[in-house]
């Protein structure tokens, strides 16, 4: 009897001491847990102050710096579609354009003279199609294919916040400037021209360059296959000019109000003759 009563002390003792032994390991477990999370957090807080610092925001491909060292600078998405933002500063920029081939074939009426041109419209074939096609020199071409890349397109744009609204620069080139190529200008090689569509720079409602004439309203225009636009239309009109417009909506009302002084281009005619 003496002896299952000492065999059950040393269980009960036993079991003490494994009980002991499991709550002194518990606040050792916890203390490291809770350094593991210090440890993360203060990796993390590093991790906020370098992009702050940086002032980016997003996310994108690493670039090197110059001399080969460890990538340290992120390009950033910027604060319109398609833009990336310039590190360390607040502006960002997007470099677009488009490639266009444009296919012309007249079937009767053109000018076997005309260089390649990109449309049949009011700016494009339409000035130079003879009306007659009698007589003993042909004046007028059948079955014309025309083949051009003259509307293919660059463009650079970048937008800043300031303290006076959204900083903005916009500026475009194609080449379809008309080029003294001769009259074979495809014999050799298509040498087009560079020409300047779009040279402008806002700030809040204040426009100064080459934009839109503040008297056209391109957005309302027909879609129409020909460059050039409607015949009879004014087709584009870009211009240089100092523009300031002012949204309505404050007031209520819906739209803006627009002034606009723009470089003038006058024709006087007198009959009989033109100046």
């Amino acid at each position: 009897m003496t002896r299952k009563r000492t065999i059950a002390t040393l269980a009960a003792l036993g079991g003490l001491t494994a009980a002991v032994a499991l709550l002194s390991g518990q606040p050792a477990a916890k203390a490291d847990e809770l350094t593991d999370l210090r440890a993360n957090q203060q990796l993390l807080q590093q991790r906020l102050d370098q992009l702050a610092q940086s002032q980016n925001v997003g996310g994108g491909p690493v670039l090197a710096p110059g001399g080969g060292g460890p990538a340290t600078v992120q390009m950033m998405g910027g604060s319109f579609p398609r833009s990336f933002l310039i590190p360390g500063t607040d502006t960002s920029i997007r470099v677009g354009g488009n490639i266009y081939m444009d296919v012309v074939y007249a079937i009767d009426g053109t000018n076997p003279g005309t260089v390649q041109n990109n449309n049949a419209g009011s700016t494009g074939l339409l000035n130079t199609i003879p009306l007659s096609n009698s007589g003993v020199a042909r004046t007028r071409g059948d079955n014309t294919l025309y083949m051009t890349p003259r509307r293919t397109n660059v463009n650079f744009e970048s937008r800043t916040p300031t303290a006076w609204g959204e900083a903005r620069t916009f500026i475009e080139f194609d080449f379809s400037a008309t080029a003294n190529l001769g009259a074979r200008p495809l014999a050799i090689s298509d040498n087009l021209n560079l020409r300047l569509r779009y040279a402008y720079a806002t700030l809040g409602g204040l426009l100064a360059g080459q934009a839109n004439s503040n008297f056209t309203d391109p957005d309302a225009n027909m879609e129409t296959l020909d460059f050039g636009g409607l015949v009879g239309g004014p087709g584009h009109s870009r211009i240089p000019q100092v523009r300031y417009t002012m949204p309505l909506t404050p007031w209520g009302v819906l739209g803006a109000f627009s002034v606009s002084a723009e470089a003038p281009e006058t024709d006087l005619w007198s009959p009989g003759t033109g100046a």
